[in-house]
């Protein structure tokens, strides 16, 4: 019980004064959060689809530096687990490695050719 209105008490603070009135009455957490859930849902297509796109169009710049983009790239796989979307580390290597600049082609040649099984961020 304890761990539940401390809990609560958090998702409470964080909710606008319409959200908090609307859950008030509401004794559990976990209730509050599968509430919350079925409400955001319905918007959370269009931004996983805009997410995607983002993700699909973003390419290397000329002149930025790798790490540069690498972080751009994870915030995008960020966003897009965080919508919902189940993202392995395969996949996330092939579009990396995709986005990146034709100067890198024998970087990729080097890569698949030696079937590193590590994920990008580790080497």
């Amino acid at each position: 019980m304890k761990a539940n209105d401390m809990a609560k008490s958090y998702i409470m603070a964080s909710l606008s004064n319409v959200l908090q009135q609307q859950f008030e009455n509401n004794p559990k957490a976990k209730d509050i959060i599968e509430e919350l859930r079925l409400i955001f849902s319905v918007h959370s297509h269009p931004a996983k689809q805009e997410a995607t796109r983002k993700l699909m169009n973003t390419r290397m710049a000329e002149g930025n530096e790798v790490r540069d983009h690498i972080l751009t790239m994870m915030g995008l796989f960020y966003e897009l687990e965080t919508l919902g979307s189940k993202l392995d580390h395969e996949f996330k290597d092939d579009v990396i490695l995709a986005s990146l600049l034709s100067s890198y082609s024998k970087f990729k040649l080097n890569l698949n050719m030696n079937r590193m099984t590590s994920s990008l961020p580790e080497r």
